[in-house]
């Protein structure tokens, strides 16, 4: 299964306050566990949790096809991360929306939601 082609999924538990966190976090982990980042051996979990890390941007000394390659990696990184920011907004209640709104990758997002829920 490949995250590009997956559409962001509503999952059957949603995050409303500190009661729902264990259970939605167990989901959110379950269903991005799942989905291939391809050419890697990571998954979009990966990307939350931190064990894939954002690649660094091309080098001004890298050739056409090390950059390439570089970007191409750091594509698949943005992607993967798109998809895991988008699916935790996703199945949050709007008022939790005010602890995350500000976070620009997952990590962030579940990082700030691990300390304030």
């Amino acid at each position: 299964m490949t995250y590009i082609s997956k559409k962001i999924r509503t999952l059957s538990t949603k995050l409303n306050g500190p009661p729902t966190y264990p259970a939605w976090i167990r989901s959110i982990e379950k269903y991005l566990d799942i989905i291939e980042i391809p050419e890697s051996e990571y998954r979009v979990w990966d990307v939350v949790t931190g064990d894939y890390e954002k690649p660094p941007e091309a080098s001004v000394k890298a050739s056409s096809s090390e950059e390439a390659t570089a970007k191409r990696i750091l594509r698949m990184w943005k992607d993967a991360d798109a998809v895991a920011l988008l699916t935790m907004e996703k199945n949050r209640e709007e008022d939790v929306q005010a602890r995350i709104g500000g976070c620009d990758t997952a990590k962030k997002a579940s990082d700030e939601l691990k300390k304030s829920l």
